[in-house]
């Protein structure tokens, strides 16, 4: 069981990270990083629970024991829960306190590039030759002289 949660989770993990976007629980979704930190989380879920479980057998055998999965099943299937629960329970979390609700159909969303980058004014011209260069402007025109 815990495995099909893990592989559920693994795949909407990855599923958030290619979309920037996920709907843990609740109608609003969570966008930018903090959706991309929970896809990190929900996709690290599988991979960490089987290195987990290579590094607990790993201890074993280094202790000088055998592995036997008959008397150790519920040690390595607590680690299992535990590494879900904890993953599921911080992605509720995340999601709940970075949900913001979606803005009204019709707007759109942009960012003003003018309020960070205001344009340049212009140099100012010759009202007699339109067509002339402009005068020396110092460093920013560094192809005059």
């Amino acid at each position: 069981m815990c495995l099909i949660i893990e592989i559920i989770m693994t795949i909407l993990g990855v599923v958030a990270l290619f979309r920037g976007e996920v709907k843990v629980i609740g109608k609003n979704p969570v966008r930018g990083w903090p959706a991309y930190l929970i896809g990190a989380l929900m996709a690290a879920t599988l991979p960490l629970a089987l290195a987990t479980g290579v590094i607990v057998a790993v201890v074993i055998v280094a202790s000088g024991e055998r592995v036997d999965i008959k008397t150790q099943a519920p040690l390595f299937m607590l680690g299992d829960a535990g590494i879900v629960f904890g993953i599921l329970v911080t992605s509720i979390v995340l999601s709940l306190v970075c949900a913001k609700e979606p803005p009204p159909p019709g707007l759109a969303q942009h960012t003003d590039s003018n309020a960070l980058f205001p344009p340049r004014p212009s140099p100012p011209m010759d009202p007699n030759n339109p067509y002339a260069p402009p005068p020396d402007m110092g460093s920013n025109y560094p192809y005059q002289k």
